[in-house]
């Protein structure tokens, strides 16, 4: 992409300088030649970036289409840092809010999805010793209507 832009500014640049010295030569022989110097110049620079290519190397195709593809790369990219980021927050958050009211041996696994309204957890999976009760009261502000709670009890306080 950088190799694209720089190109362009030559283009540009080599526009402007013979359109400025152009304009100061007079009509004559020396404008004429001067225009087709600048003509053979003009079609290097074109063809420059061809130069580092080879018919081994790089298809036309190939070159024409990778910016779009790298976009949507990004993009896929980005969501699904987005996601991660959610997934991490909500994982502390929980883990957090259960160990302020006496539950801190469990275990929190959020899964998020990302949806059009934004990004919401599809699945909350709880692990350790408590009351079901208590822990489904302590959650209600994280889930949404779509979320699957999970809760996996271990010894006496099975509910």
């Amino acid at each position: 992409m950088e190799s694209l832009r720089a190109w362009v500014l030559v283009l540009a640049g080599t526009s402007l300088l013979a359109a400025a010295v152009g304009a100061l030569l007079s009509e004559s022989g020396q404008k004429r030649a001067f225009r087709a110097l600048c003509a053979v110049v003009f079609l290097y620079v074109c063809l420059l970036p061809l130069r580092s290519l080879s018919a081994t190397e790089t298809d036309l195709a190939v070159l024409l289409t990778t910016d779009g593809d790298a976009r949507g790369s990004f993009a896929e990219k980005q969501d699904a840092a987005a996601v991660l980021a959610a997934q991490t927050l909500l994982e502390t958050k929980i883990t957090q809010t259960l160990a302020q009211n006496g539950l801190s041996g469990c275990t929190v696994t959020v899964r998020c999805v990302s949806t059009d309204d934004g990004i919401a957890p599809s699945r909350i999976t709880v692990r350790g010793r408590f009351s079901a009760e208590t822990v489904r009261k302590l959650l209600r502000p994280y889930l949404t209507k779509t979320t699957e709670l999970e809760l996996l009890t271990e010894g006496e306080h099975d509910g």
